[in-house]
């Protein structure tokens, strides 16, 4: 009977990642993502990439922080969740600025063409 060399959850860990990173590629070619949304996506899927190869990373990081395995994954995610909740956070704070100010010349604009309305109809009240 042949054993397999290749532990099921390093082909789940690869898949996932192999998948996550593929659709990211797709979605910029079809300029559906921006860049850094896509260096994100990227990042997201390294750490799957890296525990697929080497599974044992945990326990090795685990060891050396003197910290218990489920405390260290915990952390980590909670840290990913951090990290990522605080880009996109950003990312909405610019864009909410941008719509403020388009909103806001948008308003000018309005007032001016009612004001150049207005003076075109004085005229022609006065003729």
């Amino acid at each position: 009977m042949i054993e397999t060399l290749i532990h099921p959850r390093t082909i789940i860990l690869f898949g996932f990642s192999l998948i996550l990173v593929l659709l990211t590629l797709r979605s910029l070619r079809a300029q559906r993502l921006k860049e850094r949304y896509v260096l994100l996506f990227m990042l997201t899927g390294l750490p799957f990439i890296v525990l697929a190869f080497w599974p044992d990373g945990i326990l090795f990081i685990s060891d050396i922080l003197e910290i218990e395995k489920a405390t260290l994954l915990v952390l980590c995610s909670t840290m990913y969740f951090v990290l990522t909740t605080f880009a996109l956070l950003s990312i909405v704070s610019i864009q909410e600025r941008k719509l403020t100010t388009l909103s806001q010349m948008v308003g000018i604009l309005m007032e001016k063409q009612q004001e150049q309305i207005d003076k075109d109809q004085d005229t022609e009240n006065q003729d």
